[in-house]
């Protein structure tokens, strides 16, 4: 993901080096410099505001050590630190949103990287070597994938319906659904995929991020039952066993 500093201070190169991968800005970008400057907005005030509860706080301790009455002084401070309050979560909400933003952006291409529309605008660099022939049609990695049982889509669809996914497996699935907006960028037509391309950040929201609950509670769960198998005499590792912890989705991403 670009760094929200770089991007930042190279909006317009960052907007450019889309233009050449033959994407949209806008789109991708959406509103982000009005929510970058809004987002340092409000913590730039709530850091003069921060300074100025600390400036009241002294006149408390100096009113209520001299005998005054430090009411109105404390009603301000009050009104200081709701106002404080309500500017973080504005700029923590930017920031999430800018975050989400970032996480479309794909990676810039190099200076030297020609510009084009298609694979027959690359630019032959060198060449080695002779290309495989096979005496047999090559099958896609999916298919090899899920006949030697190390991608299992169904199985982990199931296993989300239900509330049983493990941490692993959602990290997995998070990772795989990052991949949707390249694959809608690299396929030309998009109406000869079996399934429509959704929108891969809703999708994670609702299938990954609303299940954390559910992986806290598993941890849980495995807790107390090690707890209970240590009481009796049993090795944690042992429990491991038995509670039979499901393969990741993805063997190689671990």
């Amino acid at each position: 993901m670009l760094d929200l500093s770089f991007v930042r201070a190279n909006l317009e190169l960052v907007e450019q080096k889309l233009r050449d991968r033959g994407q949209d800005p806008a789109g991708l970008l959406g509103d982000f410099r009005a929510l970058d400057q809004n987002r340092r907005e409000r913590i730039t005030e709530a850091e003069q505001l921060k300074a100025q509860r600390n400036k009241l706080s002294e006149e408390v301790g100096r009113l209520k050590k001299s005998g005054q009455d430090a009411t109105p002084v404390m009603e301000e401070t009050r009104a200081l630190k709701s106002r404080i309050e309500e500017l973080g979560a504005t700029a923590a909400e930017a920031d999430q949103t800018l975050s989400e933003i970032l996480s479309g952006v794909p990676n810039l291409p190099l200076v030297d990287v020609p510009v084009g529309k298609s694979e027959q605008d690359n630019v032959e660099i060198r060449k080695w070597g002779e290309l495989r022939g096979f005496d047999f049609e090559p099958r896609p990695h999916w298919e090899i994938g899920k006949q030697l049982g190390i991608l299992d889509l169904e199985r982990l669809t199931s296993r989300i319906t239900l509330g049983l996914a493990a941490p692993r497996e959602l990290v997995a699935l998070r990772k795989s659904l990052a991949q949707l907006p390249l694959l809608k960028e690299f396929t030309v037509d998009s109406s000869r995929l079996r399934e429509p391309v959704v929108d891969s950040l809703q999708l994670r929201q609702s299938a990954v991020d609303s299940l954390q609950s559910t992986v806290s509670e598993g941890r849980k769960a495995e807790d107390e039952e090690n707890a209970r198998r240590n009481a009796v005499g049993a090795h944690p590792s042992q429990t491991a066993r038995r509670m039979g912890h499901p393969p990741c989705f993805f063997s190689c991403s671990g």
